[in-house]
Protein backbone atom coordinates (compact mmCIF):
# COMPACT_ATOMS: atom_id res chain seq x y z
CA UNK A 1 0.00 0.00 0.00
CA UNK A 2 1.20 3.46 -0.95
CA UNK A 3 2.09 5.86 1.97
CA UNK A 4 0.72 9.50 1.48
CA UNK A 5 2.11 12.79 3.00
CA UNK A 6 -0.15 14.57 5.42
CA UNK A 7 0.04 17.16 2.45
CA UNK A 8 -1.29 15.41 0.27
CA UNK A 9 -5.53 15.76 0.49
CA UNK A 10 -8.03 14.83 -1.68
CA UNK A 11 -11.28 16.42 -1.02
CA UNK A 12 -14.56 14.86 -2.60
CA UNK A 13 -17.83 16.49 -3.41
CA UNK A 14 -21.63 16.51 -3.17
CA UNK A 15 -21.97 19.72 -6.40
CA UNK A 16 -24.93 22.03 -6.23
CA UNK A 17 -28.02 20.24 -7.45
CA UNK A 18 -31.15 21.93 -9.42
CA UNK A 19 -34.73 19.88 -8.44
CA UNK A 20 -36.21 18.71 -11.32
CA UNK A 21 -40.26 19.68 -11.74
CA UNK A 22 -42.19 17.08 -10.74
CA UNK A 23 -39.63 14.98 -8.58
CA UNK A 24 -39.72 15.69 -4.94
CA UNK A 25 -36.47 13.97 -4.47
CA UNK A 26 -34.42 17.39 -4.37
CA UNK A 27 -36.62 18.88 -1.77
CA UNK A 28 -34.17 17.34 1.28
CA UNK A 29 -31.03 16.36 1.32
CA UNK A 30 -30.20 12.57 1.66
CA UNK A 31 -27.02 11.19 2.37
CA UNK A 32 -24.44 10.90 -1.12
CA UNK A 33 -23.38 7.22 -0.34
CA UNK A 34 -21.80 6.98 -3.33
CA UNK A 35 -19.05 9.89 -2.05
CA UNK A 36 -19.20 8.30 1.45
CA UNK A 37 -18.07 4.85 0.02
CA UNK A 38 -15.00 6.74 -2.32
CA UNK A 39 -13.77 8.59 0.97
CA UNK A 40 -14.08 5.18 3.09
CA UNK A 41 -11.60 3.61 0.17
CA UNK A 42 -9.23 6.04 0.26
CA UNK A 43 -9.44 6.79 4.27
CA UNK A 44 -8.72 2.77 4.91
CA UNK A 45 -5.67 3.39 2.32
CA UNK A 46 -3.87 6.77 4.60
CA UNK A 47 -5.24 8.87 2.21
CA UNK A 48 -6.31 12.09 3.83
CA UNK A 49 -9.95 12.49 2.49
CA UNK A 50 -12.77 14.57 3.85
CA UNK A 51 -16.23 15.78 1.82
CA UNK A 52 -18.43 18.84 1.28
CA UNK A 53 -21.72 18.22 0.67
CA UNK A 54 -22.50 21.37 -1.35
CA UNK A 55 -26.37 19.95 -1.58
CA UNK A 56 -27.19 19.24 2.38
CA UNK A 57 -25.15 22.67 3.24
CA UNK A 58 -27.50 24.74 0.64
CA UNK A 59 -24.30 25.88 -0.97
CA UNK A 60 -24.13 28.27 -3.92
CA UNK A 61 -21.17 26.99 -7.06
CA UNK A 62 -19.56 30.19 -5.89
CA UNK A 63 -19.73 28.81 -1.77
CA UNK A 64 -18.60 25.42 -2.68
CA UNK A 65 -15.60 27.42 -5.05
CA UNK A 66 -14.84 29.30 -1.00
CA UNK A 67 -14.90 26.07 0.47
CA UNK A 68 -12.36 24.61 -2.06
CA UNK A 69 -10.07 27.42 -1.69
CA UNK A 70 -9.83 27.31 1.89
CA UNK A 71 -9.68 23.39 2.29
CA UNK A 72 -6.73 23.83 -0.49
CA UNK A 73 -6.80 20.23 -1.61
CA UNK A 74 -4.01 18.71 -3.79
CA UNK A 75 -7.24 16.45 -5.25
CA UNK A 76 -11.06 17.64 -5.61
CA UNK A 77 -13.60 14.97 -7.07
CA UNK A 78 -16.81 15.98 -7.57
CA UNK A 79 -20.05 13.02 -7.31
CA UNK A 80 -22.75 14.31 -9.96
CA UNK A 81 -25.06 13.28 -12.24
CA UNK A 82 -26.82 13.89 -15.66
CA UNK A 83 -28.36 16.83 -14.05
CA UNK A 84 -25.58 18.78 -12.11
CA UNK A 85 -23.04 18.29 -14.46
CA UNK A 86 -23.22 21.87 -16.01
CA UNK A 87 -23.23 23.36 -12.17
CA UNK A 88 -20.24 20.85 -11.80
CA UNK A 89 -18.27 22.06 -15.19
CA UNK A 90 -18.72 25.91 -14.12
CA UNK A 91 -17.38 25.42 -10.31
CA UNK A 92 -14.05 23.42 -12.06
CA UNK A 93 -13.79 26.39 -14.85
CA UNK A 94 -13.41 29.02 -12.12
CA UNK A 95 -11.64 27.37 -9.66
CA UNK A 96 -8.58 26.27 -12.67
CA UNK A 97 -8.64 30.16 -13.40
CA UNK A 98 -7.59 30.30 -10.03
CA UNK A 99 -5.49 27.44 -8.63
CA UNK A 100 -4.72 25.83 -11.67
CA UNK A 101 -2.79 23.29 -10.32
CA UNK A 102 -5.53 21.29 -8.20
CA UNK A 103 -6.10 17.88 -10.30
CA UNK A 104 -10.00 18.11 -10.47
CA UNK A 105 -11.73 14.71 -11.07
CA UNK A 106 -15.36 14.12 -12.05
CA UNK A 107 -17.26 10.96 -11.57
CA UNK A 108 -20.80 9.11 -11.30
CA UNK A 109 -23.50 9.20 -13.39
CA UNK A 110 -22.56 12.18 -15.15
CA UNK A 111 -19.84 10.28 -16.48
CA UNK A 112 -22.00 8.52 -19.26
CA UNK A 113 -21.66 10.40 -22.33
CA UNK A 114 -18.90 9.06 -24.96
CA UNK A 115 -15.00 9.77 -23.78
CA UNK A 116 -14.30 11.85 -26.46
CA UNK A 117 -17.33 14.19 -25.79
CA UNK A 118 -16.50 14.78 -22.30
CA UNK A 119 -12.73 15.51 -22.65
CA UNK A 120 -13.69 18.09 -25.69
CA UNK A 121 -16.73 19.29 -24.03
CA UNK A 122 -15.43 19.94 -20.92
CA UNK A 123 -12.20 21.11 -21.72
CA UNK A 124 -10.88 22.32 -18.06
CA UNK A 125 -11.54 18.51 -15.95
CA UNK A 126 -8.48 17.25 -15.48
CA UNK A 127 -10.13 13.23 -15.22
CA UNK A 128 -12.89 11.46 -15.62
CA UNK A 129 -13.96 7.94 -13.82
CA UNK A 130 -16.65 6.01 -15.76
CA UNK A 131 -17.60 3.27 -13.92
CA UNK A 132 -17.59 2.09 -10.42
CA UNK A 133 -14.96 4.82 -8.01
CA UNK A 134 -13.61 3.37 -5.57
CA UNK A 135 -10.23 1.37 -6.61
CA UNK A 136 -10.24 3.97 -9.96
CA UNK A 137 -10.22 6.93 -7.79
CA UNK A 138 -7.37 5.32 -5.27
CA UNK A 139 -5.07 4.44 -8.22
CA UNK A 140 -5.53 7.55 -9.66
CA UNK A 141 -3.97 9.38 -5.97
CA UNK A 142 -1.52 6.88 -6.57
CA UNK A 143 -0.65 7.86 -9.81
CA UNK A 144 -1.21 11.55 -8.96
CA UNK A 145 1.27 11.72 -6.12
CA UNK A 146 3.88 9.25 -7.72
CA UNK A 147 3.87 10.68 -10.84
CA UNK A 148 3.52 7.02 -12.11
CA UNK A 149 1.12 6.52 -15.61
CA UNK A 150 -2.24 6.54 -16.05
CA UNK A 151 -2.87 4.23 -18.63
CA UNK A 152 -3.32 1.18 -15.88
CA UNK A 153 -6.19 3.24 -13.49
CA UNK A 154 -10.06 1.39 -14.55
CA UNK A 155 -12.07 3.28 -16.48
CA UNK A 156 -9.81 6.82 -16.59
CA UNK A 157 -10.86 9.32 -19.38
CA UNK A 158 -8.29 11.91 -19.22
CA UNK A 159 -6.07 13.67 -21.94
CA UNK A 160 -2.64 12.88 -22.97
CA UNK A 161 -0.08 15.00 -26.21
CA UNK A 162 -3.54 16.85 -26.86
CA UNK A 163 -5.38 13.34 -27.62
CA UNK A 164 -8.40 12.18 -25.57
CA UNK A 165 -7.25 8.53 -24.07
CA UNK A 166 -9.46 6.40 -21.78
CA UNK A 167 -9.17 2.61 -20.18
CA UNK A 168 -11.36 -0.51 -19.96
CA UNK A 169 -13.30 -0.19 -17.10
CA UNK A 170 -11.85 -2.52 -14.10
CA UNK A 171 -13.23 -6.01 -12.64
CA UNK A 172 -16.59 -5.25 -10.52
CA UNK A 173 -15.55 -4.89 -6.98
CA UNK A 174 -16.97 -7.38 -3.84
CA UNK A 175 -19.37 -5.00 -2.35
CA UNK A 176 -18.92 -6.95 0.91
CA UNK A 177 -15.08 -5.95 0.94
CA UNK A 178 -15.34 -2.74 0.80
CA UNK A 179 -15.02 -0.56 4.07
CA UNK A 180 -18.21 1.06 5.61
CA UNK A 181 -19.53 4.27 3.99
CA UNK A 182 -17.58 7.22 5.21
CA UNK A 183 -20.98 8.62 6.80
CA UNK A 184 -18.63 10.27 9.66
CA UNK A 185 -17.00 12.79 7.45
CA UNK A 186 -20.78 13.68 5.94
CA UNK A 187 -21.61 16.87 7.46
CA UNK A 188 -24.46 17.16 10.77
CA UNK A 189 -26.93 18.14 8.40
CA UNK A 190 -30.58 17.82 8.11
CA UNK A 191 -30.75 14.78 6.42
CA UNK A 192 -33.73 13.17 5.30
CA UNK A 193 -36.01 12.01 2.51
CA UNK A 194 -38.93 13.84 0.47
CA UNK A 195 -42.45 12.50 1.37
CA UNK A 196 -43.81 9.86 1.66
CA UNK A 197 -40.89 8.69 3.65
CA UNK A 198 -39.10 10.20 6.63
CA UNK A 199 -41.74 9.13 8.93
CA UNK A 200 -39.78 8.21 11.63
CA UNK A 201 -36.67 10.53 11.55
CA UNK A 202 -33.19 10.65 11.85
CA UNK A 203 -33.61 8.73 8.28
CA UNK A 204 -30.21 7.05 6.78
CA UNK A 205 -29.83 5.31 3.58
CA UNK A 206 -28.04 1.98 3.22
CA UNK A 207 -26.95 0.20 0.14
CA UNK A 208 -27.70 -4.04 0.20
CA UNK A 209 -26.58 -4.33 -3.53
CA UNK A 210 -25.05 -2.54 -6.71
CA UNK A 211 -26.55 -2.82 -10.03
CA UNK A 212 -30.14 -4.83 -11.19
CA UNK A 213 -30.55 -8.46 -13.08
CA UNK A 214 -33.27 -7.13 -15.15
CA UNK A 215 -33.28 -5.47 -18.72
CA UNK A 216 -35.71 -2.29 -18.85
CA UNK A 217 -35.01 -0.77 -22.44
CA UNK A 218 -35.11 2.63 -20.71
CA UNK A 219 -32.34 2.09 -18.05
CA UNK A 220 -29.10 1.40 -18.11
CA UNK A 221 -28.18 0.46 -14.37
CA UNK A 222 -25.47 -1.92 -14.46
CA UNK A 223 -27.05 -5.61 -15.90
CA UNK A 224 -24.29 -7.41 -12.83
CA UNK A 225 -26.24 -7.83 -9.93
CA UNK A 226 -24.39 -8.03 -6.14
CA UNK A 227 -25.84 -8.50 -3.27
CA UNK A 228 -24.56 -7.67 -0.02
CA UNK A 229 -24.53 -10.64 2.62
CA UNK A 230 -27.15 -10.07 5.63
CA UNK A 231 -24.18 -10.00 7.79
CA UNK A 232 -22.60 -7.23 5.88
CA UNK A 233 -26.00 -4.94 5.62
CA UNK A 234 -26.37 -5.51 9.73
CA UNK A 235 -23.37 -3.86 10.28
CA UNK A 236 -24.30 -0.86 8.22
CA UNK A 237 -27.66 -0.35 9.57
CA UNK A 238 -25.44 -0.10 12.90
CA UNK A 239 -22.99 2.19 11.65
CA UNK A 240 -25.73 4.41 10.31
CA UNK A 241 -27.91 4.49 13.46
CA UNK A 242 -24.21 5.24 15.31
CA UNK A 243 -23.26 8.09 13.19
CA UNK A 244 -27.01 8.93 12.72
CA UNK A 245 -28.88 8.04 15.19
CA UNK A 246 -31.10 6.84 12.42
CA UNK A 247 -34.76 5.21 13.55
CA UNK A 248 -35.60 4.93 10.17
CA UNK A 249 -33.76 3.40 6.99
CA UNK A 250 -34.35 3.31 2.89
CA UNK A 251 -32.40 0.77 1.51
CA UNK A 252 -31.77 2.22 -2.32
CA UNK A 253 -31.04 -0.25 -4.39
CA UNK A 254 -33.76 -0.76 -7.48
CA UNK A 255 -34.52 -4.48 -6.54
CA UNK A 256 -34.37 -4.78 -2.49
CA UNK A 257 -36.75 -8.22 -2.94
CA UNK A 258 -34.30 -10.01 -5.57
CA UNK A 259 -34.07 -13.90 -4.26
CA UNK A 260 -36.89 -14.59 -2.00
CA UNK A 261 -33.88 -16.74 0.54
CA UNK A 262 -31.74 -13.64 0.68
CA UNK A 263 -34.90 -11.02 1.51
CA UNK A 264 -35.90 -13.94 4.56
CA UNK A 265 -32.39 -13.50 5.86
CA UNK A 266 -32.30 -10.15 5.76
CA UNK A 267 -35.97 -10.13 7.51
CA UNK A 268 -34.98 -12.27 10.06
CA UNK A 269 -31.65 -10.36 10.47
CA UNK A 270 -33.49 -6.78 10.68
CA UNK A 271 -36.41 -8.03 13.31
CA UNK A 272 -33.53 -9.96 15.52
CA UNK A 273 -31.36 -7.12 15.39
CA UNK A 274 -32.56 -3.82 14.95
CA UNK A 275 -36.44 -4.39 16.66
CA UNK A 276 -38.68 -1.12 16.28
CA UNK A 277 -36.62 0.38 13.48
CA UNK A 278 -39.14 1.69 10.38
CA UNK A 279 -37.76 0.81 6.75
CA UNK A 280 -38.40 0.67 3.28
CA UNK A 281 -37.44 -0.74 0.18
CA UNK A 282 -37.99 -0.39 -3.86
CA UNK A 283 -39.15 -3.45 -5.85
CA UNK A 284 -40.67 -5.01 -9.23
CA UNK A 285 -44.50 -5.99 -9.08
CA UNK A 286 -43.45 -9.89 -9.73
CA UNK A 287 -40.96 -10.01 -6.26
CA UNK A 288 -43.73 -9.03 -4.27
CA UNK A 289 -46.70 -12.18 -3.00
CA UNK A 290 -48.56 -11.39 0.57
CA UNK A 291 -45.80 -14.16 1.81
CA UNK A 292 -42.93 -11.46 0.99
CA UNK A 293 -44.87 -8.90 2.14
CA UNK A 294 -45.47 -10.59 5.37
CA UNK A 295 -42.38 -11.35 6.58
CA UNK A 296 -41.37 -7.69 5.33
CA UNK A 297 -44.20 -6.22 7.82
CA UNK A 298 -42.89 -8.18 10.60
CA UNK A 299 -39.52 -6.77 10.43
CA UNK A 300 -40.64 -3.14 10.20
CA UNK A 301 -41.30 -2.27 6.37
CA UNK A 302 -44.06 0.42 6.23
CA UNK A 303 -43.46 1.49 2.53
CA UNK A 304 -42.42 -0.41 -1.34
CA UNK A 305 -42.26 1.68 -4.34
CA UNK A 306 -43.04 -0.14 -7.09
CA UNK A 307 -42.06 -0.13 -10.69
CA UNK A 308 -45.36 -0.31 -11.94
CA UNK A 309 -44.47 2.50 -15.07
CA UNK A 310 -48.05 1.96 -16.51
CA UNK A 311 -51.44 0.19 -16.88
CA UNK A 312 -50.97 -1.00 -20.66
CA UNK A 313 -49.60 -4.39 -21.56
CA UNK A 314 -48.87 -3.19 -24.66
CA UNK A 315 -46.45 -0.08 -22.80
CA UNK A 316 -44.93 -2.28 -20.49
CA UNK A 317 -43.92 -4.86 -23.50
CA UNK A 318 -42.54 -1.42 -25.29
CA UNK A 319 -40.55 -1.24 -22.00
CA UNK A 320 -39.08 -4.58 -21.99
CA UNK A 321 -40.63 -4.07 -18.64
CA UNK A 322 -41.10 -8.41 -18.20
CA UNK A 323 -44.16 -8.10 -16.08
CA UNK A 324 -47.81 -8.03 -16.39
CA UNK A 325 -50.51 -5.38 -15.41
CA UNK A 326 -51.90 -8.35 -13.20
CA UNK A 327 -48.91 -8.48 -11.67
CA UNK A 328 -48.97 -5.09 -10.62
CA UNK A 329 -52.78 -5.62 -8.97
CA UNK A 330 -51.76 -8.75 -6.62
CA UNK A 331 -48.42 -6.75 -5.42
CA UNK A 332 -50.10 -3.68 -4.38
CA UNK A 333 -53.11 -6.27 -3.04
CA UNK A 334 -50.46 -8.28 -1.09
CA UNK A 335 -48.98 -5.16 0.67
CA UNK A 336 -52.12 -3.72 1.44
CA UNK A 337 -53.04 -7.28 3.03
CA UNK A 338 -49.84 -7.18 4.64
CA UNK A 339 -50.51 -3.48 6.55
CA UNK A 340 -47.23 -1.76 4.14
CA UNK A 341 -48.31 1.12 2.14
CA UNK A 342 -47.50 1.36 -1.46
CA UNK A 343 -45.50 3.68 -3.78
CA UNK A 344 -46.42 2.95 -7.32
CA UNK A 345 -43.53 4.85 -10.26
CA UNK A 346 -45.27 5.10 -13.26
CA UNK A 347 -43.82 7.00 -16.54
CA UNK A 348 -45.28 8.44 -19.61
CA UNK A 349 -43.96 8.58 -23.05
CA UNK A 350 -42.31 5.17 -24.11
CA UNK A 351 -43.03 4.73 -27.57
CA UNK A 352 -46.41 3.85 -28.65
CA UNK A 353 -48.15 5.71 -25.65
CA UNK A 354 -51.30 7.45 -26.40
CA UNK A 355 -53.92 9.09 -24.40
CA UNK A 356 -55.63 5.40 -24.84
CA UNK A 357 -53.00 3.86 -22.58
CA UNK A 358 -52.61 7.08 -20.29
CA UNK A 359 -56.45 6.36 -19.66
CA UNK A 360 -55.60 3.00 -18.97
CA UNK A 361 -52.58 3.33 -16.45
CA UNK A 362 -55.25 5.51 -14.86
CA UNK A 363 -57.60 3.24 -14.49
CA UNK A 364 -55.84 0.84 -13.05
CA UNK A 365 -54.55 2.98 -10.51
CA UNK A 366 -58.22 3.57 -9.35
CA UNK A 367 -58.48 -0.07 -9.19
CA UNK A 368 -55.64 -0.88 -6.99
CA UNK A 369 -55.72 2.48 -5.10
CA UNK A 370 -51.63 2.96 -4.12
CA UNK A 371 -51.40 4.86 -1.15
CA UNK A 372 -48.79 7.06 -3.65
CA UNK A 373 -48.11 7.98 -6.82
CA UNK A 374 -45.00 9.51 -8.45
CA UNK A 375 -45.48 10.62 -12.39
CA UNK A 376 -42.80 11.58 -14.79
CA UNK A 377 -42.02 11.64 -18.29
CA UNK A 378 -40.06 9.19 -19.94
CA UNK A 379 -36.11 11.17 -20.20
CA UNK A 380 -33.40 9.70 -22.46
CA UNK A 381 -30.73 7.58 -20.75
CA UNK A 382 -27.42 8.10 -22.04
CA UNK A 383 -26.56 4.64 -21.98
CA UNK A 384 -29.97 2.69 -22.52
CA UNK A 385 -30.99 0.30 -25.16
CA UNK A 386 -34.06 2.56 -26.27
CA UNK A 387 -31.90 5.76 -26.63
CA UNK A 388 -28.86 3.60 -28.56
CA UNK A 389 -31.95 2.30 -30.46
CA UNK A 390 -33.27 5.94 -31.24
CA UNK A 391 -29.81 7.26 -31.83
CA UNK A 392 -29.64 4.55 -34.64
CA UNK A 393 -32.74 5.53 -36.19
CA UNK A 394 -31.22 9.17 -36.35
CA UNK A 395 -33.77 10.63 -34.15
CA UNK A 396 -31.19 12.07 -31.74
CA UNK A 397 -27.27 12.39 -31.34
CA UNK A 398 -25.63 11.87 -28.04
CA UNK A 399 -24.75 15.70 -28.97
CA UNK A 400 -28.48 16.38 -28.60
CA UNK A 401 -28.46 14.70 -24.85
CA UNK A 402 -25.62 15.84 -23.84
CA UNK A 403 -26.78 19.43 -24.95
CA UNK A 404 -30.27 18.96 -23.17
CA UNK A 405 -29.25 17.96 -19.93
CA UNK A 406 -26.33 20.23 -19.81
CA UNK A 407 -28.53 23.17 -20.67
CA UNK A 408 -31.16 21.93 -18.73
CA UNK A 409 -33.62 23.13 -21.44
CA UNK A 410 -34.36 21.30 -24.23
CA UNK A 411 -33.98 24.50 -26.68
CA UNK A 412 -32.42 24.13 -29.94
CA UNK A 413 -32.31 19.90 -29.82
CA UNK A 414 -34.63 17.73 -31.13
CA UNK A 415 -36.41 17.52 -27.70
CA UNK A 416 -38.08 21.27 -28.10
CA UNK A 417 -41.06 19.89 -29.37
CA UNK A 418 -41.26 16.04 -29.25
CA UNK A 419 -39.40 13.68 -26.74
CA UNK A 420 -37.08 11.23 -28.24
CA UNK A 421 -39.63 8.50 -28.53
CA UNK A 422 -41.34 10.61 -31.39
CA UNK A 423 -44.39 12.23 -29.27
CA UNK A 424 -45.20 15.67 -28.70
CA UNK A 425 -44.07 17.28 -25.25
CA UNK A 426 -46.79 18.99 -25.30
CA UNK A 427 -48.97 15.48 -24.86
CA UNK A 428 -46.56 14.09 -22.28
CA UNK A 429 -46.81 17.16 -20.18
CA UNK A 430 -50.44 17.27 -19.87
CA UNK A 431 -50.21 13.66 -19.30
CA UNK A 432 -47.77 14.08 -15.75
CA UNK A 433 -50.02 17.25 -15.05
CA UNK A 434 -52.88 15.85 -15.33
CA UNK A 435 -52.23 12.94 -13.69
CA UNK A 436 -51.05 14.83 -10.73
CA UNK A 437 -53.98 16.53 -10.44
CA UNK A 438 -56.10 13.29 -10.60
CA UNK A 439 -55.00 11.42 -8.43
CA UNK A 440 -54.27 13.85 -5.85
CA UNK A 441 -56.89 15.95 -6.16
CA UNK A 442 -59.44 13.63 -4.92
CA UNK A 443 -61.82 14.42 -1.86
CA UNK A 444 -62.04 10.79 -0.93
CA UNK A 445 -58.30 10.11 -1.37
CA UNK A 446 -57.24 13.45 0.58
CA UNK A 447 -59.53 12.52 3.48
CA UNK A 448 -57.85 8.34 3.70
CA UNK A 449 -54.55 10.04 3.98
CA UNK A 450 -54.94 12.44 6.35
CA UNK A 451 -56.75 9.77 8.62
CA UNK A 452 -54.57 7.52 8.11
CA UNK A 453 -51.30 9.36 8.71
CA UNK A 454 -49.36 8.39 12.25
CA UNK A 455 -48.13 11.53 13.89
CA UNK A 456 -48.35 15.59 13.34
CA UNK A 457 -45.00 15.44 11.44
CA UNK A 458 -46.45 12.73 8.73
CA UNK A 459 -48.80 15.27 7.97
CA UNK A 460 -46.81 18.14 7.39
CA UNK A 461 -44.08 16.08 5.38
CA UNK A 462 -46.97 15.48 2.91
CA UNK A 463 -48.63 18.54 2.87
CA UNK A 464 -44.84 20.06 1.95
CA UNK A 465 -44.63 17.69 -0.43
CA UNK A 466 -47.97 19.02 -1.89
CA UNK A 467 -47.20 22.21 -2.09
CA UNK A 468 -44.10 21.59 -4.27
CA UNK A 469 -46.16 19.64 -6.68
CA UNK A 470 -48.56 22.05 -6.43
CA UNK A 471 -46.21 24.54 -7.62
CA UNK A 472 -44.97 22.37 -10.37
CA UNK A 473 -48.60 21.85 -12.04
CA UNK A 474 -49.33 25.96 -11.66
CA UNK A 475 -46.40 26.81 -13.27
CA UNK A 476 -46.21 26.80 -16.90
CA UNK A 477 -44.06 24.15 -18.32
CA UNK A 478 -41.13 24.47 -20.45
CA UNK A 479 -40.59 22.54 -23.68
Amino acid sequence: MQGFSKEYKVLLISPPLSRIRFNLSGIMPMQPLGMASLAAYLRERNVQVSLLDSVALRHTADQTLHEILRRNPKVVGFSTTIFNIAHTHAIIRQLKTIRPEIHTVIGGYGVVFPPEMLGNRLAEVDFFIKGEGERALYELVCALQSGGPFSSVPGLIWRENGQVRHNPPGKPLDPDSLPLPALDLLPKAPYAMHPPFNVKPPLCLVETARGCGWHCNFCSLSRDLRQKSPGRVAEEIAWAKRVFQAREVHFVDPTFTAGRKRLYALTEMISREFPGLAWSCKSRVDLIDYETAHQMAKAGCYMVSLGIESGSQRMLNSMNKATTVEQSVKAVHALKKAGIRSLAYIMFGAPGETDQTVRETMELLKRIKPDYALFAGLMPDPLSALLNQKNREGVASQDDVFNLYYNNDASGTPFENQSFTGIPMEDVNRWVKNAYLSFYLNPHYMAARLFSSKSLREIRNLAYGAAMLAKDAIIPMRP
